[in-house]
């Protein structure tokens, strides 16, 4: 959506000024108006811009260039320069051949004697955007537009871009105020993209929220798709909840087959904790295109979280095949043990402490898990293993539990009493502790 340069001002990038009447008339004063550029051309100017024109009708540019800085070395001094339309004329040749630093120097000499031309200051801005001296860019065209007898919008927007490129924020917001003042009626819709850029740049998203909905609501196609889904974003960083609701139930009610509008209706309603609207909404998403790994995930986490697990386990076991991380084998078992399917989870624990053997958190998974199947044994064990290592000290308070259901008094009071010096297990191992039978 950002403009992309301001290729169009090409349309006004003027190559020469028409046909030429060969009079021989006064030399050139020192400022000449706009509307008289042509005029006090001497016989020996227009004799050498006819033949620069000539050669560039042959595709001869290069020595079009020559023909008038030849010209320009044997008939102009400091004191009296060369005509400014043949001044003029060499910037538009350079320009031709891509000498862009050369023709903005022309078009400077030619205004310094024409300072009212506007041809001149537009080419000069299109030079110096070409140049990235977007500044002096935009400072050319509202030379141009002011010396214009018939004001034209477009260059105003077009100062304005190029302000906007110079990061210059508050110049291209008040050309725009400038553009709704005197030209409300020539304004494209597309030019508010820019102005809205601009307010977004001063961080202010509030004033930009309305053109953000005036392009929303009037443009076509992929950047219509674009700018409704940038008023959505704002709608609910700025939490308008109202708005942003009733939007995105319109998007999703007016274009039902666009994914993207079911992902932000599940964002909406996730960010408000309606797990439920989220899930069915992440759903039709996931029916609409094909989902990223980060989309399963969420989906899954979905499901896991509103009770739906055997969805969930499909999704983490899906994911599981391409990707081997610890956190997926913990949601795996968690699924699981949710449809008490306890085998199923204590094989998915062990083939991921085979895959990460170092992951001490897996491993005190399968011990609690042991302890919630009632293998108290396997559990003692494998605690008591980890407890030295375990800077948590849940492995000590796990192998009490374990040594306490074993009648193992004497090592479950050891354990308990070990766990009640680390701060996150004192209250359970001290409450644990005063429950404990006495020993004989």
């Amino acid at each position: 959506m950002h403009p992309k340069g301001i290729d169009l001002f090409k349309r006004i990038f003027t190559r020469a000024m028409g046909p030429m009447v060969l009079l021989a008339i006064l030399a050139a004063p020192v400022s000449i108006p706009a509307r008289e550029i042509q005029d006090n051309l001497s016989f020996s100017s227009m004799i050498a811009l006819d033949r620069a024109r000539k050669l560039v009708r042959e595709e001869k540019t290069a020595q079009a260039l020559e023909v008038l800085e030849t010209y320009k070395a044997e008939h102009g001094t400091v004191e009296k320069p060369v005509h400014p339309f043949l001044l003029f004329t060499l910037g538009n040749y350079y320009m031709e051949t891509d000498r862009v630093s050369e023709a903005a120097s022309s078009y400077e000499s030619a205004l310094e004697q024409a300072p009212d031309f506007a041809p001149a200051w537009l080419n000069l801005a299109r030079a110096c955007y070409d140049m990235k001296r977007f500044k002096k860019a935009g400072e050319s065209f509202i030379n141009g537009y002011d010396r214009e007898e018939e004001k034209r919008g477009m260059l105003l927007y077009y100062a304005a871009n190029a302000f906007f490129s110079a990061q210059a924020y508050p110049e291209t917001l008040a050309l725009f105020d400038r553009l709704f003042r005197n030209h409300r009626e020539e304004m494209k819709p597309r030019w508010r993209e820019l102005m809205v850029h601009a307010l977004l740049a001063q961080d202010k998203p509030l004033k930009a929220l309305p053109h953000m909905e005036f392009l929303a609501a009037n443009l076509e196609g992929k950047v219509k798709t674009q700018w409704q889904e940038t008023l959505l974003y704002h709608y609910m960083t700025l939490k308008m909840d109202a708005k942003a609701l009733a939007f995105v139930q319109y998007l999703t009610r007016e274009y039902p087959l666009e994914p993207r509008w079911w992902k932000g209706l599940a964002r909406f309603n996730l960010d408000k904790n309606r797990l439920e609207k989220a899930l069915v909404a992440m759903t039709i998403y996931s029916y609409l295109t094909p989902l990223t790994d980060s989309e399963k995930r969420l989906l899954a986490d979905l499901h896991l979280h509103t009770g739906i697990p055997v969805k969930a386990v499909d999704l983490f076991q899906e994911l599981a095949r391409t990707q081997s991380r610890p956190a997926l084998v913990k949601k795996i078992v968690t699924a699981l043990k949710q449809m008490n399917r306890l085998d199923e989870a204590l094989k998915a624990v062990d083939q991921g402490i085979r895959d990460h053997a170092a992951c001490m958190e897996l491993k005190m998974i399968k011990g609690s898990l042991l302890f919630t199947m009632e293998r108290y044994r396997e559990a003692r064990d494998l605690f008591d293993s980890l407890a030295a290592e375990d800077s948590s000290g849940r492995a000590w308070l796990m192998l009490g539990y374990c040594q306490w259901n074993l009648k193992e008094l004497k090592p479950a009071r050891g354990a308990m009493e070990k766990a009640a010096s680390f701060k996150k297990q004192k209250k359970a191992a001290l409450r644990a502790l005063k429950k404990l039978p006495p020993l004989p």
